[in-house]
């Protein structure tokens, strides 16, 4: 996948950091085994994680904040039918209201490319061609590159951001991804 994240996929409970080395309990044939992850490798699992869940419930406010609870994030209100999640080296705000269905995840231990190539990655995995049309990249009138994909007989535009939502796109260190 991108380097960070195992070819296998992403877990379904977010990552725990100590420090600068992490541990991850993977499922090794009839056992589990531990691997070492960095604080990057972390941010990274978790910004995957969030970005599928992101995509998979955004739509659902009834289910949207339990998703993000079951898989191991933190959320607290902040307002009305919006919350704000946090995982080792990941945050973010989920909006599944039906007028806006925004979610927003960053990460400041993650460069722009990688948090572009996780967000393409994670929607071509949720969303693979033949389900929904091909993920389309493209430029936003804001200069900020984003994907398209038709989801359910409706567009859906991931876009991506530095980190601080209101950033813009024009620093490499760090990044974060709309969905809406």
């Amino acid at each position: 996948m991108t380097g960070l994240l195992p070819d296998r996929g992403i877990g379904r409970r977010v990552a725990s950091g100590f420090g600068a080395i992490a541990v991850l309990l993977v499922l090794d044939g009839g056992g589990m085994r531990a691997e070492a992850q960095t604080e990057t490798e972390v941010a990274a699992s978790n910004f995957a994680l969030a970005v599928d869940l992101c995509l998979q419930n955004v739509r659902t406010a009834d289910t949207a904040p339990d998703s993000f609870r079951a898989a191991g994030f933190t959320l607290r209100d902040a307002d009305e039918g919006t919350f704000i999640f946090n995982a080792p080296g990941v945050s973010g705000f989920l909006s599944p209201l039906l007028i806006t269905e925004w979610c927003w995840v960053e990460s400041p231990q993650l460069n722009f490319a990688q948090v572009q190539t996780i967000g393409h990655e994670r929607a071509l995995y949720r969303y693979p061609q033949g389900t929904s049309g091909p993920a389309q990249r493209g430029e936003l009138a804001n200069g900020c590159p984003s994907i398209s994909l038709l989801v359910a007989n409706r567009i859906a535009m991931l876009e991506f951001r530095n980190a601080g939502f209101w950033e813009g796109c024009d620093s490499p260190e760090t990044g974060g991804v709309l969905f809406n």
